[in-house]
């Protein structure tokens, strides 16, 4: 009996990288963000985030999408990222973990968690 290799890298824990990226993923509440952008606001490299947008759209946590540039605007056109529901659900389990093993509610995260609670659906 063999265990995939891919099967056992879904299930590990994201890292602590991995969760400010989701998190800012959380934050932008449905609207599409650039993949510089997400490198821009954590200070993580692009051959960092790049391969985990890829990982978390393989899995149906994220969709994307090319950008519509402008009549005569010539420049490559930049992919955009936007979270699923089951991604949404997927980061609120993952986090609400997070919360539960850093002291609850009480902490900077757990606080952040429990706003967000109230407008996931999930």
């Amino acid at each position: 009996m063999s265990i995939s290799v891919q099967s056992a890298k879904a299930k590990r824990s994201p890292t602590q990288k991995a969760k400010k990226v989701l998190l800012y993923l959380l934050q932008a509440e449905g609207n599409w963000v650039y993949g510089y952008e997400l490198i821009t606001k954590t200070g993580y490299k692009s051959g960092y985030v790049y391969p985990l947008l890829s990982r978390l759209k393989e899995r149906g946590h994220l969709i994307s999408k090319r950008e519509v540039l402008p009549e005569g605007e010539v420049r490559p056109q930049r992919t955009m990222y936007k979270l699923t529901k089951p991604g949404k659900s997927m980061i609120y389990k993952v986090l609400h973990s997070t919360v539960e093993n850093s002291g609850g509610i009480k902490s900077k995260l757990g606080k952040l968690i429990h706003t967000f609670r109230i407008r996931l659906s999930v």
